[in-house]
């Protein structure tokens, strides 16, 4: 779990207790079915990357932007990434196209599409990148794309200064 520290404290016995803020859905139910038992705790500062921060905040937007839409979380991602994301054209023989577009897509890459129908046989597919190659920059770009297609929807969006932070 990634949270924040939010205070410590003595309760009536004097044990020390210890406040977290989690920013993270997480059932209740079952932490409270820790309460009373002995537990190991390890609190370490996270040091996770501005792009663990930029991966959240998308998918974030790819779900309510998907609810707008009335589409899946995951067709939302393939929109935004067919219009806005990373992508490599590869030429192959059209003979080899399912077997080489199943392959990728097991691989890194996350939509592909055929772009142009070549002469002797062969095809061209674009091949787009999954978000979890992308460069920091990559992802800004497409985040970008994504709060401009979000904000077309009327959906919220965090304000600059705070995308701005997420990019530093």
């Amino acid at each position: 779990m990634i949270g924040e520290f939010k205070e410590a404290g003595r309760d009536e016995q004097g044990y020390l207790t210890v406040t977290f803020i989690v920013d993270e859905d997480t059932d209740t139910g079952r932490l409270e079915k820790l309460k009373g038992k002995d537990l190991q705790i390890k609190v370490e500062k996270f040091s996770g990357d501005k792009t663990t921060q930029q991966n959240r905040y998308f998918w974030e937007l790819m779900g309510k932007l998907g609810d707008a839409l009335g589409i899946s979380q995951w067709t939302a991602y393939l929109m935004i990434l067919s219009d806005y994301g990373v992508h490599e054209d590869v030429w192959i023989i059209k003979e080899a196209a399912e077997d080489f577009k199943e392959r990728l897509l097991k691989e890194d890459y996350r939509y592909i599409k055929q772009v142009e129908d070549g002469i002797n046989g062969m095809m061209c597919l674009r091949c787009y990148k999954g978000l979890h190659l992308y460069s920091v920059e990559e992802a800004r770009k497409l985040i970008d794309a994504a709060v401009q297609e979000a904000k077309d929807q009327e959906i919220e969006v965090l304000p600059d200064y705070l995308l701005n932070q997420m990019y530093q």
